[in-house]
This record gives C-alpha cells, sequence and structure tokens, in this order.
C-alpha cells in the first residue's frame, strides 16, 4: 500500500468486491490495514444480474462483510443487457457504477483485487491479440480515472496464495461459474497456464511497465507543447511540435487526443495510430480522418480532433441529486434542489438554428466554437421540449428559475484525461511473491 500512496490521515478506501477469492482477501487485508491508520474500508459490490443467484450472491458477500465490521453497498447494473461482448459491457458497466458511487460518496481511492496470476492471463491475452509494447505492460498498479484513483495492491501475489490465506482465517468466497466458461479466451488461459509460462508472462508485463512509464511522462511532455483542449469538447493540435517528435511520442500523443476526444478508455490500435502518424508527416493529404470516434481535420497549421457525430452516445435521463457522464466526454452535477425529467444528447435537426432566431446572441456564441464541434455539444431538454445548451449560456439565455435547468452543471472533463499518471508498473518480477505477502 505504501507504494501507492499518499494517502490521507485516517484513510476511507472503497475496495470493489465481487465475492471471489482475490476480492475477499482484499477486503480483510486492506481493512486491517485502514484500521491501524484510524481509518476503514466501505466494500462496493456490483451485481451485474446477467446470473439468477447473483442477488443471492451479492446478499451473502453483504453478510460476510458484515461479520467482519465491513460496511458495503450493492450496486445494481439498471437497464437492458447486451447481445454482444456481454463481458467487455459488463465490466465497463461495473466500472461505471464504482467509479460513480465513489464520486458521489467522496472517496478518492478505489481497490481492484486484481493479482499475479490475472496479470499474466492479460498479457498472455494482448499477445494473442497482436497488442503493442504498451498493451503488454499489463495492468498498472495505479490508474487515475475521472477523479477517482484505481489501485492494485495484489498485483504481485498469486490466486492461490489469497486462497491459503482465506482458508487459514475461516473466510468462504464465492465460487463464480463464468470464471470457468471454455467460450471465453481468460477462463481458457487460467486453466492451461503453466506455472513458468505465468512467470515468464508477469516478467514482460514489469519490464514493458517500466519502460511506459517513462514513455508516458515523455509523451506528457509533447501533449503540453503541442495540444490545446476546448471546453467544448475538442482539440487543437499543432502540427509542426508533432512533426518534429519521434514518431513513437506522436503516437502515444495522437492516442491521448483519441481517448479523451472519443469518450473512451483505451485508445486506438497502434498499427491505425500509426498509419495516422504517416498521414500527418504527409501534411495530411487527401483530406480529413476518422478515428477512435472522432473526425481528425486539418486547417493551415493546426490539426482539429472533433467528436464523430455517429459514434457519440444517446440521450441520457439525469437524476437530481447524482453525478452523471455523457459521451465519456461531459460530466454533470446538479444541486439537490434540481426538478427531474431532463434528458443530456446530442442537438437534432434544427435544435441550434432555433435557438439561435430565439437570441441573436447565440450566434455570437456559436461562433466561438468550431463547426464541427457544435454537432457534438451537450443539449439539455426538459420533459416539456424546453432546450438550452449549457455551453452557449454564458449570459443566462436558456436558464429558468425553479430548478428545471439553472441548477445543472455540464463540464468538459473526459473519463480519461488527456495528460495522467504515468503508467505504474507492478513492483515484484519472478517467483518472489509465490512465498508471502509483499507489505500489503
Amino acid at each position: 500500500m505504501a507504494a501507492l500512496g499518499p494517502f490521507e490521515a485516517r484513510p476511507v478506501l472503497a475496495v470493489a468486491v465481487s465475492g471471489g477469492p482475490d476480492s475477499m482477501a482484499l477486503a480483510l487485508l486492506v481493512a486491517d490495514w485502514a484500521a491501524k491508520r484510524d481509518g476503514r474500508v466501505e466494500a462496493l459490490i456490483v451485481d451485474h444480474r446477467l446470473r439468477p443467484e447473483s442477488a443471492r450472491e451479492a446478499r451473502q458477500v453483504g453478510r460476510w462483510l458484515k461479520a467482519r465490521g465491513i460496511a458495503h453497498r450493492v450496486l445494481v447494473w439498471q437497464g437492458p443487457r447486451p447481445a454482444r461482448r456481454i463481458q467487455a459491457r459488463a465490466r465497463a458497466a461495473r466500472y461505471d457504477l464504482l467509479t460513480s458511487e465513489c464520486r458521489r460518496r467522496g472517496r478518492l481511492h478505489l481497490l481492484l483485487g486484481h493479482q499475479r496470476d490475472d496479470q499474466a492471463e492479460t498479457v498472455l491475452m494482448r499477445q494473442a491479440s497482436g497488442s503493442g509494447s504498451d498493451g503488454l505492460a499489463g495492468m498498472a498498479s495505479l490508474v487515475e480515472r475521472d477523479g477517482v484513483r484505481l489501485l492494485r495492491p495484489l498485483l504481485d501475489i498469486p490466486r492461490a496464495r489469497l486462497v491459503t490465506f482465506l482458508n487459514g482465517v475461516g473466510q468462504g468466497f464465492v465460487d463464480d461459474p463464468s470464471n470457468r466458461d471454455g467460450r471465453y479466451l481468460r477462463p481458457r488461459l487460467r486453466q492451461t497456464m503453466a506455472p513458468e509460462q505465468c512467470d515468464k508472462a508477469v516478467a514482460q508485463a514489469r519490464e514493458q511497465g517500466v519502460r511506459r512509464n517513462h514513455m508516458d511522462a515523455a509523451v506528457a511532455r509533447l501533449l503540453v507543447r503541442s495540444v490545446r483542449l476546448h471546453p467544448a469538447g475538442y482539440a487543437e493540435l499543432d502540427r509542426g511540435a508533432l512533426v518534429d517528435a519521434p514518431d513513437d511520442l506522436v503516437v502515444g500523443a495522437l492516442g491521448s487526443v483519441m481517448v479523451a476526444i472519443g469518450g473512451t478508455i483505451y485508445r486506438p490500435a497502434s498499427a491505425a495510430l500509426e498509419r495516422l502518424v504517416g498521414w500527418l508527416r504527409a501534411g495530411c493529404t487527401g483530406g480529413g480522418r476518422t478515428l477512435g470516434g472522432c473526425r481528425l481535420i486539418p486547417d493551415r497549421d493546426q490539426l482539429y480532433v472533433f467528436r464523430e457525430p455517429s459514434a457519440i452516445e444517446g440521450p441520457l435521463s439525469l437524476v437530481p441529486g447524482r453525478s452523471a457522464h455523457w459521451d465519456g466526454r461531459f460530466a454533470l452535477q446538479s444541486a439537490g434542489t434540481a426538478a427531474p425529467g431532463l434528458t443530456i444528447r446530442a442537438p437534432r435537426g434544427g435544435d441550434l438554428q432555433a435557438l439561435r432566431r430565439k437570441d441573436p446572441a447565440v450566434k455570437e456564441m456559436l461562433q466561438r466554437a468550431k463547426a464541427p464541434a457544435r454537432q457534438g455539444l451537450p443539449v439539455l431538454q426538459a420533459l416539456d421540449g424546453f432546450l438550452t445548451v449549457p455551453h452557449l449560456d454564458f449570459e443566462g439565455f436558456g436558464t429558468r428559475q425553479g430548478g428545471t435547468m439553472a441548477d445543472w452543471r455540464v463540464a468538459f472533463r473526459p473519463i480519461r484525461p488527456l495528460s495522467h499518471a504515468p503508467f505504474q508498473p507492478s513492483s515484484q518480477t519472478g517467483r518472489v511473491a509465490r512465498t508471502g505477502f509483499p507489505g500489503v
């Protein structure tokens, strides 16, 4: 834990607990660590409702935690379930639920139970998919995401050691059958991975992680020199500064911009970014490009990166008193007095033209944002059809008294910021962690 700090005095830490051996062991270990510092932990249990028994399992995990003196909350994934890419979308929903709850409750640190075997499986999966060196660095021990620090203190500890620990303290855990589902690559690797294969993958993650740490710092320096973010949700890049930089740094910088403007967590494939660098060095011939949910449009010495209209998220209903993120780019907050029934969405048809006719000042405001960016501006709509575009509302146009509009605040804050903490690799390699716990 010390390597993942600093932590505040009397730390209050959130721990994601699925009920499996990894997260149960983490909850117990960190609860002990926090108690010694006059702090405490709060467990967050996500019920995906993907299996009929998930609600019952969540209740059982809650009882185990309560018996250990650990407070908990159950977060339920609402809405329709996807027909494809179920695991990936469930993972994204889990992170969204967890980080949203942390922000709502003011918890800076969210601890995750990924351990050494998970790290090896991740590296092997990425090898199989042809991932570049960044992907082969595996999972970072510390990630900053949307105002929350995601910490993985168990990355050096094998799964078997965690199970031994739980057996030793008489703690049960949930055995999720999906972890043995041969339809998915990770469970197949889990069943067939040899110890030597695990050691080699973990060592590779460490080596590539150190390289990526240095690369992230260099990319951050290039971003400072070459990129300007606009509050309306787009980026302006200095083509000269990018052309003068080495290819690997330009790939990293463009990837970071794609993530921020595209509202995603993961950047496009390295091969696609390398082609983009070639296009940039050739003078951006042939017009603009699209990649990663973004439109890239050259203009003289600049390169503008806008959100691609066809990739923008659909309408999102807002709940007063709760924070939300829309399109992966815009953070929304409301006072408790905000009225219900609002929706945030992209502009439709003549929305902006209608607002411009209603108030001549809007025409000047629209000109402050580049034309391609206007299609990605957030629009707030009330139940009666009343519209406002917060980014054009500098003089109070479109607001209402009584809380319906005026108590909502919208800001461009991507879920993955343009620059963030450099990649933090795990602290050990080889077989060292097999003999016991590092200083959790």
